[in-house]
């Protein structure tokens, strides 16, 4: 599962943002809008103005 990868990506460089964003994207494809909203957010912590991140959680804001 592509996830899994991204999930691998995020632990083994916890400070690269693309790793989160990727991980986020698959889990929005997935329907998993919670877990993606809270990967974006942790994308944030590493660049609080990221527009990827701020994109995503724009578009997943209402999802719920």
């Amino acid at each position: 599962k592509a996830a899994d990868s991204f999930e691998k990506m995020i632990e083994l460089a916890p400070d690269e943002i693309s790793g989160y964003l990727c991980a986020a994207g698959a889990y929005e494809q997935a329907g998993l809008t919670d877990l993606a909203l809270q990967t974006y957010q942790a994308a944030l912590e590493i660049d609080p103005v990221n527009i990827d991140a701020l994109a995503g959680i724009k578009r997943l804001a209402g999802a719920d």
